[in-house]
């Protein structure tokens, strides 16, 4: 039987990570036997952000565990033992040992998580509210819909008679206002071919390893994407020190308690940037700095999960970041 899909115009798919679901509607379900009991996976679509460029997507994945996935930032691939996530914007890479956990990792943005189900059936498995939501008609063909909330983000899922998956909306109420993303598949296989150095990486001309080990204690300096990436290849939270150049409290607490020997036994737990938020004014707005030093910690999304304002000792900081592990 042919399992390649052509893909008419429209949006896919995704923010999806999961569905606390006894048994999800049968369109899913389909989708979810269609694409796991696959043994390749070949996938190309864009993703656009409301107000945002577009993005290209293309994925490539093989059983047991091997991945690529090129965006218009970074290039990931996975040939089974080895991770390699390579960054376009400074032509820099870096490696790590595969695992299954890691491997997960790669699947972290919305619009990707649909497709994790390739790897792990049960990846779907955490939506909520998941149902059916009858038909509707978009550029000729008629799609099944599927409705479903994660978090507080809303998803319709669009799917085709064959119950294969074609588009999405996702809509991210996080915010202050609704941030729509649409996503469009110009092409899935599940019968793609691979010739045999398709997830081995190659490194681009010029370009330099980065050592993921390196940065354990060590500060990260204005560089907020770069923590970024860190937290999302080590699973890491991201401690920042918000500070400027001419503030006092701030030099005082770097040197009583981020030189302090504690210090570097519990930040090996974190990614470490420092900012001048002073002179970065856009990192000032994004994370509402109103007094320095801000101490604010953040997600491999760069989502706040704690903060502390203001001169502390030693030991509140500790207790601080302590707090912060916690919930992060």
């Amino acid at each position: 039987m042919n399992r390649n899909f052509g893909i008419a115009s429209g949006v896919i798919a995704v923010g999806i990570v999961a569905l606390a679901l006894a048994a999800p509607p049968a369109p899913l379900a389909d989708h979810v036997y269609k694409v796991n009991g696959a043994d390749t996976l070949d996938v190309t679509y864009t993703s656009t952000l409301m107000g945002s460029a577009t993005r290209t997507v293309h994925a490539s994945f093989k059983k047991p565990n091997m991945a690529r996935i090129e965006s218009p930032e970074k290039v990931i691939t996975a040939d089974g033992t080895t991770m390699t996530v390579y960054n376009k914007a400074d032509n820099s890479f870096m490696k790590q040992e595969q695992s299954a956990a890691n491997l997960a990792k790669a699947f972290d943005s919305i619009d990707l998580q649909v497709w994790q189900v390739f790897f792990d059936e049960n990846a779907l498995n955490q939506l909520t509210n998941v149902r059916a939501a009858g038909n509707i008609t978009r550029g000729g063909q008629q799609l099944k819909v599927v409705e479903a909330m994660q978090g507080r983000n809303a998803i319709k899922l669009f799917l085709d008679r064959s119950n294969v998956l074609r588009q999405a909306e996702i809509i991210d109420n996080s915010g202050t206002r609704p941030v729509s993303t649409l996503i469009n598949v110009t092409g899935v296989s599940t019968e793609a071919q691979f010739g045999a150095d398709a997830f081995a990486f190659t490194a681009p001309a010029g370009a330099k390893e980065i050592d993921i080990n390196a940065f354990t204690g060590e500060w990260i300096l204005e560089d907020l994407p770069k923590a970024i990436e860190m937290s999302k290849a080590t699973g890491k939270i991201i401690m920042i020190d918000a500070m400027a150049s001419w503030c006092g409290p701030c030099k005082l607490m770097d040197a009583q308690a981020f030189h302090h020997p504690k210090f570097a036994e519990i930040a090996k737990d974190f990614v470490l940037l420092k900012i001048d938020a002073d002179i970065d004014k856009a990192f000032a707005r994004k994370y509402s700095i109103e007094a320095f030093p801000s101490v604010i910690f953040v997600n491999k999304e760069g989502k706040e999960v704690h903060r502390f304002v203001g001169y502390s000792s030693p030991e509140q900081v500790f207790g601080e970041m302590k707090t912060a592990l916690s919930k992060g």
